[in-house]
């Protein structure tokens, strides 16, 4: 999940989450957009890339350090995780980037 690429003089998305599907976790936050598709995908990396050149992928992990996906994000946020049950995760919503005026 991802927020979709967006008009770049308006905000541009700042994070990527991956949820694996061949596992029984589940990732969850409101303000997360699916991608469907690998051109949106790579859009979004580029725009990511563009401005934050130093982003980095994370593990996410539960109780028990169990994996439960990916996240593509600048290392100066702070991405709040929490447990909801054993199989969930919520990952809450990151500001959009926004470009000084």
């Amino acid at each position: 999940m991802a927020r979709p690429p967006i008009n770049r003089w308006d905000s541009t998305p700042s994070t990527l989450m991956f949820d694996p599907k061949n596992n029984d976790k589940k990732l969850i936050g409101d303000g997360w957009y699916k991608i469907e598709d690998e051109q949106a995908l790579s859009e979004t990396i580029r725009i990511i890339q563009q401005q934050m050149d130093y982003a980095r992928v994370e593990i996410i992990t539960g109780p028990d350090n169990q994996f439960f996906g990916y996240i593509y994000y600048p290392f100066y946020l702070n991405v709040p995780v929490k447990v909801v049950d054993e199989r969930t995760l919520y990952v809450s919503t990151i500001p959009p980037y926004r470009s000084a005026p």
